[in-house]
């Protein structure tokens, strides 16, 4: 859930939006996990994809026409293979802040358990 604000700053106003993101640390574990499966499904279906393209490929079409078609495509997968690894990265780092997130949660439960109750 996010909320919105609008911030004027001056007469003029800057017109700058902040948001406030609310979310639990469960919440991010299993966007981060979600985000891992979907980085490692794409690697498999892109190189599936690629191997099927090269076999249908060899199997009907040759010649320089084909040998282009075949380094363009393989240079496709290249580049979105470079990209899994960064959503495997983004995907620990949610884990890490996650983690994070419960640890300052629960020292903040503890800490105002012992404040006093009756301090009117």
């Amino acid at each position: 859930m996010a909320d919105e604000h609008r911030e004027q700053s001056g007469s003029g106003g800057s017109g700058l939006i902040s948001r406030t993101i609310r979310v639990t640390p469960e919440t991010l574990t299993r966007k981060a996990v979600d985000l891992d499966t979907n980085a490692s499904d794409v690697m498999l279906l892109t190189t599936h994809m690629t191997e099927k393209a090269l076999e249908l490929t060899g199997r009907i079409w040759s010649g320089e026409a084909q040998s282009a078609f075949v380094t363009r495509f393989k240079t496709l997968q290249d580049t979105i293979n470079q990209y899994t690894p960064l959503l495997q990265k983004h995907a620990s780092n949610l884990k890490i802040i996650a983690g994070q997130y419960a640890a300052v949660e629960t020292e903040a439960k503890d800490l105002s358990g012992g404040l006093p109750g009756n301090i009117f």
